[in-house]
């Protein structure tokens, strides 16, 4: 029921690195030179990558056509642009020629020279997609996530100035981060909001939109029948309510999470150690005008008998049932309190 903590930089470094040496083709320009500068550590870039041209005229189908990790701990990156020679070279066609003539030949001199002058401006272009790109702000390992220049962004796409009006919201700023992307994305949907609650529990959630609920009607419109008084809102079918209360399908929300096991039922009733951080993740998500319940579900197997301690009616107590009971209890339903 939380996010697991980020893998470290290292860690996720060599991952990539791993992917990138694999299978190059699947990384565009600049997500490979970031893997590679991240690799570099405080090295430049000209000291880690040697950029090589592919031989003849056919359009290679990826950006990265291949990637080599050599001895020296440089690396051999062959792009599909940005050479002299090639497909897209700046040269005269013959030139090309006389390069794939001399690789029949057995002799790389022409082509290493070429791809000598190109590296500078290739590797000015690397530079410069990884520094005016989010990723690169995303990746600074100076600051804590939350206050990135990109997690400043992020917060005012979900609706929060700041960090700080987010710790006031009740969450934790890197929960928000994490969610971003569902959150900030308009109009705000059921099925988003069950993806992101499926994510931070790790258990099935289902939302009907049309729970509906008993809603008060004041007295001065409820209907009343023409007589020695005024009558009013007495049209049958149109606009005549029985009673005090009407049946309101649009008034509610109901979130419906599990089956659960038992302890972690138990974190998410009141008092539980994850019931504030849901009620915020739900009220950041659904506006407080619009009434939501919590239908928590727990797993047959996990029904506790009845015991005379410490329990709580209705929530996680419940009177013996018959042995062969093959249904998950989902009994308990829990308002979620508007933010204050």
């Amino acid at each position: 029921m939380s996010i697991p903590p980020p893998a470290t930089s290292t860690t996720s470094a060599d991952v990539a690195l791993e992917h990138l040496l694999a299978t190059p083709q699947h990384f565009s320009f600049d997500a490979a030179m970031a893997v590679l500068e991240q690799v570099a550590g405080n090295r430049p870039l000209s000291d880690v990558i040697r950029f090589h041209t592919p031989a003849g005229l056919a359009t290679p189908t990826s950006d990265i056509v291949s990637v080599d990790a050599l001895p020296d701990g440089t690396f051999r990156v062959v792009t599909g642009f940005g050479g002299l020679t090639g497909h897209d070279g700046v040269l005269p066609r013959p030139y090309g020629a006389l390069v794939d003539e001399q690789h029949r030949a057995r002799s790389n001199a022409l082509s290493a020279f070429l791809d000598m002058l190109a590296q500078r401006p290739r590797v000015q272009f690397a530079e410069a997609g990884t520094k005016y790109t989010a990723r690169s702000i995303a990746g600074s390992d100076t600051l804590e996530n939350s206050e990135r220049p990109i997690a400043h962004a992020l917060f005012a796409l979900m609706g929060f100035t700041s960090r700080n009006e987010a710790l006031r919201a009740g969450i934790n700023p890197s929960y928000l981060l994490y969610f971003s992307g569902l959150i900030a994305t308009r109009p705000r949907s059921a099925e988003r909001l069950r993806t992101l609650l499926e994510e931070w529990t790790g258990a099935p959630v289902t939302i009907n939109q049309f729970s509906g609920h008993w809603t008060g009607v004041p007295a001065d419109q409820q209907s009343r029948l023409p007589g020695a008084g005024a009558g009013q809102f007495c049209q049958l079918g149109i606009d005549t309510v029985i009673g005090a209360k009407m049946w309101d399908m649009n008034a509610r929300i109901e979130i419906r999470i599990g089956p659960l096991s038992l302890a972690s039922y138990r974190s998410f009733l009141p008092q539980g150690s994850c019931h504030e951080l849901l009620t915020c993740l739900v009220r950041t998500f659904i506006d407080d005008d619009v009434e939501c319940v919590v239908r928590l579900g727990l797993k047959q197997a996990e029904i506790p008998p009845l015991q005379h301690d410490a329990i709580r009616l209705g929530a996680d107590s419940w009177l013996p049932q018959p042995s062969n009971r093959f249904t998950d209890a989902f009994d308990a339903i829990i308002p979620v309190a508007q933010r204050v």
